[in-house]
């Protein structure tokens, strides 16, 4: 549960937030503005630490953006994981697991 204003990343391959989300721009130009809004984020994740940079690279342009706010239901501790999320900005709280 999202306990303030969270930005999460994560690798899920639905929903909106992409690259391919900005409309009318050249695609180099949503390639390089992904790169550089989540390519840092990325890299301060423990396990992409030692990662290649075209592994990195790759994934960053598949990562999607979501915004969730306080009370929102992101996954249950417990549940059998489909996707990865990466809390890029704010706190979220474990609240019990999956029934």
């Amino acid at each position: 549960m999202a306990g303030t204003w969270s930005t999460c990343s994560m690798g899920r391959m639905s929903g909106g937030g992409d690259i391919h989300s900005l409309g009318l721009l050249p695609d180099k130009l949503k390639t390089e503005l992904a790169l550089h809004v989540n390519l840092n984020t990325l890299k301060k994740v423990t396990i992409f630490q030692e990662c290649q940079p075209e592994f990195l690279h790759d994934l960053v342009l598949k990562m999607k953006a979501f915004i969730f706010t306080p009370g929102d239901l992101i996954c249950r501790k417990g549940e059998v994981a489909r996707e990865m999320f990466i809390i890029a900005d704010g706190i979220l709280e474990v609240i019990g697991v999956a029934v």
